[in-house]
């Protein structure tokens, strides 16, 4: 079985207590041993009896002590340190926090006109400094918009320019649809090749096919066209043909250069070139 544990309060047995004293000091005077021996410490053990008697243990027990009150001084001496430097913090402490209230303007009563001077000064320099790191900024967002407007309008130049493009195009392929048939229509009615618009030298050479028949094919053939009526031969035929040709070519290079053109207008300009070819011949 194991021991029981010993409650820890004196001993009234003297005999008791005399016995459990030599028994425990020997046992501590062990341990201060071992514990010199195995860790390299320098130990020192002072016990006093009940009746006054000394017991020890140390290497030497003079110097131990020696090197324990200089270890108290130094101990007394750090803690000085310590409360002189901390009493310096705090009195600069308190020296900022007043400082602060003079900048902010308060506390200005116990100041001298000296004092006062400094902390204008102080405001001053600082007013400056905010003044210039503001206007820095400033003019940096400053740049970064007028780089930014570059960028945009360059951007806008650029979709202006795609726009055009695109209504250019819309406008070209409204020629060439619809309208275009509708020319073809109205040429045919004025006795013109519809493909003289796609082919503006379609007659331009003598040899061509002749698609267009104005009245009989005799000798001399007459084309009637309201009160126009003129008699010619095939010579006279040739050049009539090559002089519409030519007339449908300028009108060709009007239609693309206004992109559309009413019917109406189409008509008219028709029967107008129509009259003065014909009046020419």
């Amino acid at each position: 079985m194991g021991r029981g544990k010993i409650e820890i309060k004196r001993i009234e047995n003297t005999t008791n207590r005399q016995v459990t004293f030599c028994k425990r000091r020997n046992g501590l005077l062990k341990k201060a041993y071992e514990l010199s021996v195995l860790c390299d410490a320098e130990v020192a053990l002072i016990v006093f009896s009940s009746r006054g008697r000394l017991y020890e243990y140390s290497n030497n027990i003079r110097s131990t002590i020696d090197r324990y009150k200089k270890a108290c001084s130094d101990t007394s001496k750090t803690n000085t340190y310590y409360q002189q430097e901390s009493a310096k913090l705090r009195q600069q402490i308190q020296m900022l926090q007043n400082s602060n209230r003079h900048l902010m303007g308060d506390s200005l009563s116990s100041l001298t006109v000296k004092e006062l001077k400094q902390v204008e000064n102080r405001l001053e320099r600082g007013i400056t400094r905010i003044r210039s790191k503001k206007h820095e900024m400033l003019l940096a967002e400053i740049e970064f918009l007028q780089k930014r407007e570059i960028e945009l309008e360059n951007e806008s130049v650029c979709l202006r320019t795609k726009i055009a493009e695109i209504e250019r195009l819309q406008q070209a392929n409204m020629v060439t649809g619809p309208e275009l048939n509708a020319i073809q229509a109205l040429a045919s009615r004025n006795f013109f090749s519809p493909n003289v618009i796609e082919h503006p030298f379609a007659y331009s050479h003598p040899s061509d096919k002749k698609i267009l028949h104005l009245g009989p094919q005799s000798g001399h053939q007459c084309v009637s066209r309201g009160e126009i009526s003129i008699s010619y031969d095939e010579n006279m035929q040739h050049t009539l043909m090559t002089q519409i040709s030519t007339s449908n070519w300028h009108l060709h290079d009007l239609v693309r250069e206004h992109q559309c053109v009413s019917q109406s207008e189409i008509s008219a300009l028709r029967e107008e070139d129509m009259r003065t070819q014909l009046t020419t011949l």
